[in-house]
């Protein structure tokens, strides 16, 4: 990220310089000749030319920096100084500030439809990690027939068939954004913001589930979700979700002080999938106050 301010604030012929430099990289690895267009090379190297990745690094650091405002550079990126004076100098090079407001503004950026990271209470390694199952992910979808994964889906319920089963999912149709779940006892849908990730509301789906957990008077949970991304993520040791830790302290809230024991695993099949897209797609889906990065 240094590098990147760094090279935001040179000029653009200097800039230019590093172009070449990547042209012949791209001919190298491609064996294309020397007359080759660098905007095919490009393309089919599947690398974007160095003054977009520049901008697309630049709105990535700012996109991070809007989450903690104690960043000593917060307010410099996002209340920059000296407007004017840059504008009655055009050949003078503004700061990031200035430079990246445009940017933000064309993707719809908005500082308050962004979480807040704070620094966590509880240290992530004194929490106890879920149980998440996998086996219905260890063959390929496009290669095994549905018919196997439902066997084996109802080889999974079997198993745990003396556990309450609560089934979650996430659903994004271009900006409505929905997460629910459903269990034998009734369902529960909210509606997101639409600049919610799918990989977000999978999240905040998991996090329902755990609600209605801590309501419920069973003591045996089984929690179906078909994202394995988010079960990944939940399993592992990346913590810069702000859901993941929700998810984590919660469920070592449940399992020690409340003695309740639960059981995650990825579902790839349609577990009764009609009825909960039916209902997260459902312009009657209540609005939630979840907030995404």
């Amino acid at each position: 990220m240094a590098v990147l301010i760094v090279y935001g604030s040179a000029p653009e012929s200097y800039l230019c310089i590093l172009d070449p430099i990547q042209n012949h990289a791209l001919r190298l690895c491609l064996g294309a000749f020397r007359t080759s267009p660098s905007s095919s090379l490009c393309v089919q190297a599947n690398e974007p030319p160095l003054y977009i990745r520049q901008r697309m690094l630049s709105i990535q650091y700012s996109l991070r920096l809007g989450s903690p405002p104690s960043n000593p550079a917060y307010n410099t990126v996002f209340s920059p100084k000296f407007k004017a004076s840059f504008s009655s100098k055009p050949n003078q090079i503004p700061t990031l500030g200035i430079r990246i407001a445009p940017e933000l503004e064309k993707i719809g950026f908005k500082r308050n439809t962004v979480s807040q990271l704070s620094v966590p209470a509880t240290s992530s390694w004194l929490l106890r990690r879920p149980v998440i199952d996998f086996t219905l992910h260890s063959s390929d979808k496009a290669d095994t027939p549905p018919e196997v994964f439902k066997v084996r889906f109802y080889e999974l319920c079997d198993r745990f068939k003396n556990f309450y089963h609560i089934c979650t999912d996430g659903f994004k149709m271009g900006h409505r954004v929905s997460a629910a779940l459903c269990h034998k006892r009734g369902t529960l849908s909210v509606r997101l913001p639409g600049a919610t990730s799918i990989f977000n509301a999978e999240l905040h789906a998991v996090l329902l589930a755990l609600d209605v957990v801590r309501r419920s008077k069973e003591k045996h949970f089984l929690l179906l979700s078909d994202s394995y991304s988010s079960l990944i993520v939940l399993g592992g040791s990346n913590f810069d979700q702000d859901s993941v830790y929700k998810y984590l302290k919660t469920y070592s809230t449940l399992t020690n002080s409340e003695k309740k024991q639960l059981y995650s695993a990825g579902s790839p099949v349609t577990w009764g999938s009609l009825e909960t897209r039916e209902l997260i797609g459902s312009k009657s889906c209540p609005v939630t106050s979840y907030i995404s990065v």
